[in-house]
């Protein structure tokens, strides 16, 4: 879902449906494998890692698919408390997210188109994404769970295929 702000030159993406997605994407992993989701503690690090693949991989395919003409930014306001991944999870995404984005108090917000000129003017360092997503590749953690052959409190069963 994105809006258009003609007479900024800007394209607004709402981020809430790609964090929908990437939640819902995490949990079917969790299911496919039987690992008990947990995003909380100390047992929650793998499920986060999941979860921020599935988040930087919906969005910036989002931003790439989006067909404005318009520069695009990202907007992001706060997570609802019922969604199982905290304010904190989504801020770190966004401190490696290499497209422009800014923060609003809704999606309906009078400052969205504001906001988001605003905020094309700063820089972004695609750097800090690669060495974001090498740190949390999700092939990389399903080999280190396959390697370990166990998961948290539990154990995992990777004997069938994994595509």
């Amino acid at each position: 879902m994105h809006k258009e702000f003609p007479v900024s030159r800007v394209c607004v993406i709402d981020y809430y449906p790609l964090l929908k997605s990437s939640i819902k994407e995490t949990i079917q992993m969790c299911k496919k494998y039987n690992i008990p989701f947990v995003t909380q503690g100390r047992t929650s690090k793998d499920i986060q890692k999941f979860f921020y693949h599935y988040c930087l991989e919906k969005i910036c395919s989002e931003y790439k698919k989006c067909p404005s003409s318009y520069e695009k930014v990202l907007a992001v306001y706060p997570i609802p408390k019922e969604l199982p991944f905290s304010q904190k999870n989504l801020d770190k995404i966004l401190s490696v997210l290499p497209i422009p984005w800014c923060k609003v108090s809704s999606w309906h917000s009078p400052d969205l188109e504001l906001s988001a000129f605003k905020s094309l003017s700063k820089p972004k360092s695609p750097q800090k994404t690669l060495t974001f997503a090498n740190k949390h590749d999700l092939h990389v953690v399903l080999k280190n769970i396959q390697k370990n052959k166990i998961f948290s409190k539990g154990s995992v069963d990777f004997s069938g295929n994994l595509e």
